[in-house]
């Protein structure tokens, strides 16, 4: 019994329909026990019920039966089922054959029956409940995985918005404090000036006199408020794609943090095409320069360098745009180059929350773009610094 798969036979719920009695009983104690259950009926008529109130996998049955035949029993199945059918039948009748091929019987059976050749020939005829059974298992598990991806893809989309807002506060802390330092000089400034007011008001004021000293109290005045919308168009969403110079974002960003990187003692150069245009999220890509730089001012401090570095420099293709940020302020170790990017991965001592470089990444990703990072290594192979590269299409 090589050929026959006792396997899915146990997985099979089978309608036997016989009118005769002892065949019945014969057949019933013979193939229950190879099947998961065996469902008998006693003609056309009963095993149309039958079928209609069980789950049946496999039909059994005879042709010549009262009250309803078989062929007819299975007539009226077809118009609802193309479930596997078997003939059992003593009869050669080409009528009847040619009925059974035209309802697409699977299987005929010769009386008197052999156990044998009835098993295999319902082990047979599952493969195809096997394989409707996989197709429909591979449709519920595709339907559920479809499900889990949705679900899972709006999941990180609400955790990296999430991510996205953390970051933002996190640098509003440093833009604040960046902020406080743009302001210190020019409100020293007027109160210079308000002084000398009051001083000079013993002696003789003139027209050029108050004209200039209200030009100065207007420029600082100017920069105050300059800051103060830098400050302001930080953290206002960007709702569409803008057309804009990498000169523009990078001054953008300079004007921020000018005071408080000249106090530190840290010198930017800036080299190449900064005219080159680029789409993007304007403020998200002010988030992008300023998180980096931000990052070379706080490692400048960790690694007690003295003389501070950043080179800003902008280099293109014909169709795509580079901006190279590099810094001398000691650099990645190779061994975490790889996982930098990674949420909540910090090369920080004491302050770093891993979100600023993740946060970097979704934000280049969503304008097909792209970011790498290599060590500068020194002559003497000592490490030296790191090369953020920003690479985004120009227009």
């Amino acid at each position: 019994m090589d050929d026959i798969n006792f396997d899915i036979l146990k997985s099979l719920n089978i309608l036997y329909v016989e009118d005769e009695e002892e065949i019945r009983e014969e057949m019933t104690l013979s193939n229950r026990d190879f099947f998961k259950s065996f469902i008998v009926a006693v003609d056309g008529k009963d095993g149309l019920k039958k079928f209609q109130e069980n789950s049946i996998d496999i039909i059994i049955t005879d042709i010549q039966m009262p009250k309803l035949n078989g062929l007819d029993m299975i007539e009226e199945i077809r118009k609802s089922s193309d479930i596997p059918i078997i003939i059992t039948t003593a009869f050669t009748e080409i009528s009847y054959l040619q009925k059974s091929i035209k309802l697409k019987v699977d299987g005929y059976v010769s009386k008197p029956l052999n156990l044998k050749e009835l098993l295999k020939i319902v082990s047979k005829a599952s493969i195809k409940i096997v394989n409707e059974r996989l197709t429909k298992s591979l449709e519920e598990i595709n339907k559920n995985l479809e499900k889990k991806v949705d679900e899972k893809v709006e999941e990180l989309r609400e955790k990296d918005k999430i991510m996205l807002q953390q970051s933002k506060y996190a640098m509003m802390g440093e833009i604040i404090d960046a902020v406080a330092h743009q302001w210190r000089q020019p409100l020293t400034s007027i109160d210079m000036l308000s002084f000398g007011i009051s001083s000079d008001f013993k002696h003789k004021i003139n027209e050029n006199y108050c004209n200039n000293i209200s030009k100065k109290i207007k420029e600082q005045v100017h920069h105050l408020n300059s800051t103060l919308d830098e400050f302001r168009n930080f953290f206002r969403v960007d709702k569409k794609i803008d057309t804009f110079s990498i000169k523009d974002v990078i001054n953008s960003v300079l004007t921020l943090v000018k005071d408080e990187f000249n106090k530190e003692r840290i010198n930017i150069e800036l080299n190449g095409n900064m005219d080159i245009k680029i789409e993007a999220y304007y403020n998200e890509f002010k988030h992008i320069i300023l998180n980096i730089i931000n990052n070379s001012k706080d490692a400048f401090s960790d690694n007690s360098i003295k003389n501070k570095k950043i080179k800003i420099s902008v280099s293109s293709t014909e169709t795509k745009a580079t901006i190279s940020i590099k810094d001398n302020a000691g650099g990645i170790a190779d061994e975490v180059l790889p996982n930098i990017f990674e949420p909540n991965f910090t090369t920080k001592k004491v302050k770093g929350t891993g979100i600023g470089l993740y946060i970097i990444k979704t934000i280049i990703d969503k304008i097909g773009g792209k970011i790498e990072v290599e060590s500068i290594y020194s002559k003497d192979n000592e490490l030296e610094g790191a090369n953020f590269k920003i690479i985004v299409d120009k227009l």
